[in-house]
């Protein structure tokens, strides 16, 4: 017997990708090359302006996504431009992933955190005074 067909078609699941293909649908294969117009820290702005007008339970995920987008181990900006979903960042799901992605492709103007005015408390509880004074040699005191 004959084998008729190449091997793509005999069996798609070894066909792999060449380097000479490009980006895949919807992809920009020059988002590689560029500079990122949104950082995770601008990406934490958007989310936190966008959580103040969501009705829950979508506020509570931008919040959260918010103040985990300063722990993402990766710009995601480089994650979405290597192809990997933004899902694998902390607290960002499919449809966080689609407001993310669609900031990345038109980023919107960020606005200016707030600052802080003289008579603001910074919140500070015990753990945190002896881990920033003592760097993780603080005791706890009966």
């Amino acid at each position: 017997m004959s084998r008729i067909g190449n091997e793509e078609e005999r069996n798609p699941v070894r066909s792999r990708r060449r380097p000479s293909d490009a980006g895949g649908p919807g992809r920009r294969a020059s988002n590689a090359q560029r500079e990122p117009t949104l950082t995770n820290a601008n990406l934490a702005e958007l989310l936190a302006r966008q959580a103040e007008t969501a009705r829950p339970p979508v506020n509570r995920a931008l919040r959260r996504a918010a103040r985990h987008a300063f722990l993402w181990p990766n710009e995601a900006f480089y994650l979405r431009a290597s192809d990997c979903p933004l899902t694998d960042l902390q607290s960002v799901g499919l449809y966080l992933e689609k407001i993310i992605s669609g900031w990345l492709d038109d980023p919107p103007p960020v606005p200016e955190a707030p600052p802080l005015s003289p008579n603001d408390d910074l919140p500070l509880n015990r753990s945190n005074i002896c881990s920033f004074l003592f760097m993780g040699e603080c005791r706890p005191t009966r």
